[in-house]
């Protein structure tokens, strides 16, 4: 069994998982692109017993902070979001071959400590990547429903305030905390 099935194979855990465009190449090529990833996102969630707690949809890649509340949900709900929106991306564009640099990789996350710095990281990749000043300024991301100023109906913040200590500290962090090398926080997840 690789290690990324016996992580899958619980239930309640915490887990960074993310992808990118083949070769690096964009994943998202219009607003519309980047809608249609985000209603997909939304018609699996009462599907799967996965919660979605952060989210950041970049040019070329997408980060997503999901807890399973069964095993195995998160394997399902990545299947059904990814190849999905591949095929409906391709025949939209008149493409063939793969969209995807390759399947989903994830990233266990610790602990609370854990859970709100990559909660940041994630929001904060705008930023790191000169698209946007602030993370509230970039409008496909979750930072609006972490600072309480949106509801999106997809997003649960709730575990992400309570591992800060609330609403204000996490915008603390956020806004004016240092950094944190994600390999610090998190536990790597290959398919050996």
């Amino acid at each position: 069994m690789s290690r990324k099935s016996a992580y899958l194979g619980t239930s309640g855990e915490f887990f960074h998982v993310y992808n990118r465009g083949a070769n690096r190449e964009p994943l998202f090529f219009s607003h519309r692109n980047y809608l249609y990833f985000l209603t997909r996102i939304r018609e699996a969630l009462p599907v799967f017993p996965v919660s979605l707690h952060t989210f950041c949809l970049m040019p070329n890649h997408f980060h997503l902070m999901l807890q399973q509340d069964q095993p195995y949900a998160i394997a399902a709900f990545m299947k059904r979001l990814c190849d999905g929106y591949a095929k409906a991306v391709n025949r939209e564009l008149g493409r063939k071959g793969h969209l995807f640099e390759e399947r989903y990789k994830m990233e266990h996350v610790r602990d609370n400590e854990g859970l709100v710095a990559v909660s940041a990281y994630i929001h904060r990749n705008p930023v790191a990547a000169r698209l946007a000043d602030s993370p509230l300024e970039w409008p496909y991301s979750s930072c609006g429903v972490l600072c309480g100023m949106t509801a999106d109906g997809m997003v649960v913040p709730d575990a992400v305030w309570e591992a800060a200590g609330g609403k204000g500290p996490y915008m603390d962090l956020l806004f004016h905390g240092p950094i944190v090398p994600t390999e610090e926080i998190v536990q790597p997840i290959d398919d050996r």
